[in-house]
């Protein structure tokens, strides 16, 4: 919810166990989309420690999914096919 414009969009799918949450904010840079998940990355230089977090959150996400044997990752992504905007992390667990 701190990045989106104006709105945020969950989707889940049954057939492959994966749960996208997409924004409409700036989004990601491309050579910034692996290094948001190591511990204390923190992309937004206008935050502080008080008012931002320690840059943790996404480092643990990916934590506990690999424990359950799945994934994170983000992309830019359309939204209801509408121009690229903002970012998409996909959650992803193996069915079985």
């Amino acid at each position: 919810m701190r990045y989106a414009e104006t709105e945020v969009v969950v989707i889940c799918e049954q057939d492959k166990v994966s749960i996208c949450i997409s924004d409409d904010g700036p989004g990601i840079a491309d050579e910034f989309h692996e290094s948001i998940f190591e511990p204390f990355a923190r992309l937004d230089t206008s935050r502080d420690r008080q008012s931002g977090g320690y840059g943790l959150g996404l480092a643990i996400a990916r934590c506990i999914l690999q424990r359950h044997k799945g994934s994170i990752h983000v992309e830019n992504r359309r939204i209801d096919n509408r121009p690229a905007q903002g970012a998409s992390f996909v959650l992803l667990w193996p069915y079985n």
